[in-house]
């Protein structure tokens, strides 16, 4: 399948929302982290790009809502993890893609996959989950914990670094 027919549809809500310059800061801050979580799960640039699209548009629909959480990053996180598990639903798998997903809570597979895999300082990896450096750090630790001191997936998460 292609790109193209595995993008994934665009965010049918009907309300409207004109968010601004906050949104488009929120964005310039989000968009790359984001893009690089995605294209480590999906493997694929452009469906990757499309999804990251499709997100951060779903947030600037529900923008007022995200602002109103206690959170907004993290409501934003949570629609960002909707959208690639709907491409994930309608893609054939990718070939190691999306394993401490397949391993792990999502918490901490997001933790080991931002952390150890794409080599995000802890700080960085809460900033873009919208939660605060202890939750990453408790999801390093529940991953290590869950994984086994040497086991990882494949063997290439040397788990006594998460």
């Amino acid at each position: 399948m292609t790109a193209d027919r595995n993008r994934p549809s665009r965010c049918r809500c009907q309300c409207q929302c004109r968010s601004g310059i906050g949104f488009a800061a929120f964005v310039a801050l989000q968009e790359e982290g984001y893009l690089r979580y995605v294209q480590a799960r999906l493997g694929d640039r452009a469906l990757s790009q499309a999804t990251v699209e499709v997100a951060l548009e779903c947030v600037e629909v529900h923008w007022g809502r995200a602002l109103s959480e206690k959170r907004p990053g993290a409501y934003a996180w949570c629609i960002l993890r909707a959208t690639v598990a709907a491409v994930l639903g309608s893609c054939p798998p990718v070939a190691g893609g999306d394993r401490l997903q397949a391993a792990l809570p999502p918490a901490p597979a997001d933790a080991a996959l931002l952390h150890h895999e794409l080599g995000m300082p802890v700080d960085k990896a809460a900033r873009l989950m919208g939660v605060d450096e202890p939750d990453v750090r408790v999801g390093l630790l529940a991953a290590r914990r869950l994984l086994g001191a040497n086991a990882a997936p494949r063997g290439e998460v040397d788990c006594s670094k998460l």
